[in-house]
């Protein structure tokens, strides 16, 4: 019987990469959600580029447009997915920790890696990914398929395509909540193979 380790070792391999955006269709994500998010990361750094070269005007324009973006809730949320592949790629534990919810009750979260049963409560799930990052090599290209607030902005949902290597990829569904302070954490991590590319 294969085991959760050796079945990721073999499958997740590639470079890291930023999230990209493929459009999905304008009820889900607009382009122009990502794009702010990309707008956010460019913005961090110009903002510290300004402060560290002492030009205190323009650091504060910087500043008051990244607070604006920071309220946006789709640009946090595909934050909160991006922080979830960094950690992912980056094989950190403690950082994938941080991402994850169900601080307020451990069977809050749940966890299906491929090929594998779901995966429930705060602790099996911090396990699995420890089982996963102990001596293995995967990296992972998220292309986004789709973002979608939902229960009024209080949940969100993202689609992802996460390419491994060359040839293999893994359909991924992400779900995040947001707590009472206004942070999105994941609550479901669903990822399964993709048998056959879509028509071009």
């Amino acid at each position: 019987m294969l085991s959760l380790l050796s079945l990721t070792q073999a499958s997740f391999q590639g470079p890291v990469a930023a999230p990209l955006l493929r459009r999905c269709g304008a009820p889900l994500l607009s382009e122009s959600a990502t794009s702010r998010h990309g707008r956010l990361e460019l913005l961090k750094n110009e903002l510290a580029a300004a402060v560290g070269s002492e030009e205190y005007d323009t650091a504060a324009r910087l500043r008051d447009e990244l607070t604006t973006l920071s309220l946006d809730e789709e640009v946090a949320v595909l934050a909160a997915n991006a922080e979830f592949y960094a950690a992912f790629s980056a094989k950190n534990l403690q950082a994938m920790e941080a991402v994850w919810g169900g601080h307020n009750g451990d069977e809050d979260v749940a966890c299906a890696h491929p090929g594998f049963p779901s995966i429930k409560g705060r602790a099996k799930v911090i396990d699995s990914w420890r089982s996963i990052f102990r001596g293995s090599k995967i990296e992972v290209e998220p292309t986004i398929d789709c973002c979608r607030l939902l229960r009024g902005g209080l949940s969100a949902m993202v689609i992802c395509r996460e390419k491994l290597g060359d040839a293999n990829a893994l359909t991924a569904t992400n779900v995040f909540e947001k707590d009472e302070h206004g942070k999105w954490y994941m609550v479901m991590h669903q990822a399964g193979p993709v048998m056959m590319e879509e028509p071009s």
